[in-house]
């Protein structure tokens, strides 16, 4: 999103697949400034209309737009943040009315008041280099805040309940430790996985369902051991895959 026209070639991919963007309760966007990672997530982009009206029943808490920039270094610019909410703004507004149908698909209704820029209290690196991990354990968290309702309530607490205190946004250096082991892991089943991928030709492609060695494993975060049950220099790394190459290769 920080590289000159990163917005301009986003707007082709979406077309491209035909997605729905102001629809979503949720858009995360890794953003990548001088040696950080950090990421916005654009919340309720889907009730932005609300934000124009009043219900009459305030026992029912409204679901309530916003942009959060979750940021493990502890102090994030906010200067740069308003100006990358403002890009994030612009690029709603593309597609508002692009693929709004109501009497509002005139208007710009994303902007920076009915878009608050939240910057919520999460675990802080320890270091100069683990940002990207946070990133990516933060972003996992994230994930739980779906089933969550984001109202203005939570907007008033700076997200200090949804975010803050919630057990899923915390992490000590045992935690970042496991998952870049678990990582660095997936990351190196993936190259065996695609390395033998690429070198097969479809005429030595064999599908034999019964067959479990012709079976690609499937590998996720989740699924990684964690750094007390592996070492990163272990060879039995990606054995499977080795195997099933092996066997492919002596097949050929």
């Amino acid at each position: 999103m920080q590289q000159p026209g990163g917005i301009a070639h986003s707007k082709i991919y979406v077309y491209n697949r035909n997605i729905t963007v102001t629809n979503k309760k949720f858009l995360i966007f890794p953003y990548h400034s001088p040696n950080h990672w950090s990421f916005f997530v654009v919340v309720n982009p889907n009730c932005i209309i609300s934000a124009f009206t009043h219900t009459t029943n305030y026992k029912i808490k409204k679901l309530a737009p916003c942009i959060l920039l979750i940021d493990s270094s502890g102090s994030p610019s906010k200067v740069t943040a308003r100006n990358v909410v403002r890009t994030l703004c612009n690029w709603l507004n593309y597609f508002w009315k692009e693929e709004s149908t109501n009497l509002y698909s005139n208007s710009l209704p994303y902007h920076h008041r009915k878009m608050p820029l939240i910057i919520p209290k999460v675990s802080i690196q320890s270091n100069g280099y683990d940002c990207g991990m946070h990133m990516i354990l933060n972003i996992k968290a994230s994930l739980t805040l779906l089933q969550r309702r984001l109202t203005n309530d939570d907007i008033a607490n700076n997200y200090t309940d949804a975010i803050s205190k919630n057990d899923h946004f915390i992490f000590n250096e045992n935690s970042i430790s496991n998952a870049r082991v678990s990582f660095h892991k997936l990351l190196t089943n993936l190259g065996i996985m695609f390395n033998t991928v690429r070198n097969l030709t479809v005429a030595t492609i064999r599908t034999d369902e019964d067959d479990e060695s012709n079976q690609i494993e499937c590998y996720s975060l989740d699924n990684q051991p964690h750094s007390s049950e592996v070492n990163s220099k272990d060879p039995s790394w990606g054995s499977s895959y080795k195997k099933k190459r092996s066997y492919e290769e002596s097949s050929m």
